[in-house]
């Protein structure tokens, strides 16, 4: 599972370069936007991680500490 996570990274640190290479007019929205995007993409990236490796086990605690009862 690490290895399509860590593809999907690859592809989006690729894309970030691609866009990076071809703003040719250096317009700072399209930065901004494109630094936010590798952001998140990261994020979620490591996201995939914590819940490709932690599948089985404590389920239960997990979802406790997560979603409190009302």
């Amino acid at each position: 599972m690490s290895n399509i996570i860590f593809a999907g990274f690859t592809g989006m640190v690729i894309r970030y370069k691609w866009v990076q290479f071809f703003n040719i007019d250096k317009n700072t929205k399209l930065t901004k936007l494109n630094c936010l995007s590798i952001g998140i993409g990261a994020v979620s990236c490591f996201g995939m991680t914590m819940v490709a490796n932690f599948q089985v086990g404590l389920i239960s605690t997990a979802f406790i500490m997560f979603v409190r009862p009302m």
